[in-house]
């Protein structure tokens, strides 16, 4: 049995051996979607006729979602090169193609709890979702007014500390 892929010549070097029950394996590499592959039979010098298969689109792995904090106003991950990223939150869709194993979208910032989704489609078919949950981002630093040995508090105001940002 004598194989081709893509755009190769027949050669006696692309071969697999019939069994006799009429199976044979040979291996490739891993081919892009669009490849054809073709076999024919030869048996005493003559070659049956073509048989031809497309690679298609296989099972396409979820993207990656990195950690997302209340100061993000953007969502990055990985996934795999030209595969086109939808990142949603609540009924709302961001995309991006995925360039040099990255992604990354514009987002307005989030309150902490918020569940943002993300998959993949390439070639007509999308991955499973991930998911991350916003959390809290920097807290500010509160600031204290002054209080001089003038100052005075009422029985009321000495539980209290006057805090202001």
């Amino acid at each position: 049995m004598y194989y081709k892929v893509g755009s190769a010549a027949w050669g006696e070097s692309n071969y697999a051996t019939v069994a006799a029950e009429g199976t044979y394996v040979f291996y490739i590499s891993q081919q892009q979607v669009g490849t054809q592959i073709s076999v024919k039979h030869t048996v005493d010098g003559v070659d049956s006729a073509l048989a031809t298969t497309t690679v298609t689109q296989g099972t396409v792995a979820a993207p990656t979602i990195s950690a997302v904090t209340t100061d993000d106003t953007t969502v990055k991950g990985t996934g795999i090169n030209g595969a086109t990223v939808t990142v949603t939150i609540g009924s709302q869709n961001y995309t991006a193609t995925v360039s040099g194993g990255a992604y990354s979208v514009t987002i307005p910032k989030q309150a902490v709890g918020t569940e943002i989704t993300a998959k993949q489609t390439l070639n007509s078919k999308t991955s499973s979702s991930v998911n991350t949950t916003v959390t809290q981002g920097t807290v500010a630093t509160p600031t204290i007014n002054a209080v001089t040995t003038d100052d005075t508090l009422s029985k009321e105001q000495e539980s209290m500390v006057l805090l202001s940002r």
